[in-house]
């Protein structure tokens, strides 16, 4: 029987499924595993000072940091894409243009905009790339 669109749509759902549940279960695992933890600690606190209320203390939000460039990668890339630019390219522009270089989808350029920016200005400090403020856009090229 020859598959059609239908259903290879119905198998790619039904592995993306998979996927899924196997995460959950995984994860699952793993907050049981850090309640424990949790409890063990409050009953620590609590051998050491009797009338701590463990549940008091307050939750410290956690980061979780993708490393999308090697070291020095970033900087590279922006200089590429502003070199190949023909004139002063905004942010909106260069993050493009990173991407497109470096094979990150779309779905990275939140995570990656604010890195380009920052890099922009480092890469201004060192002397190496111009800003040009345009109304409320700025406008960046290579120096040189």
């Amino acid at each position: 029987m020859e598959n059609t669109g239908h259903q290879i749509a119905i198998a790619a759902l039904r592995d993306k499924r998979a996927r899924i549940a196997g995460e959950i279960t995984r994860l699952s695992k793993q907050m049981k595993s850090y309640q424990q933890h949790l409890k063990n600690l409050d009953a620590t606190l609590r051998i050491f000072d009797e009338g701590c209320a463990p549940e008091a203390i307050r939750p410290k939000r956690t980061y979780e940091r993708f490393r999308l460039f090697k070291p020095g990668q970033l900087g590279r890339t922006i200089l590429s894409v502003l070199r190949k630019a023909a004139r002063p390219l905004p942010v909106a522009d260069v993050v493009s243009g990173v991407m497109a270089e470096s094979g990150h989808s779309e779905e990275h350029r939140a995570a990656i905009d604010p890195r380009v920016r920052a890099n922009l200005d480092y890469l201004r400090k060192g002397g190496k790339v111009s800003r040009e403020d345009v109304g409320q856009a700025a406008m960046w090229a290579l120096i040189g």
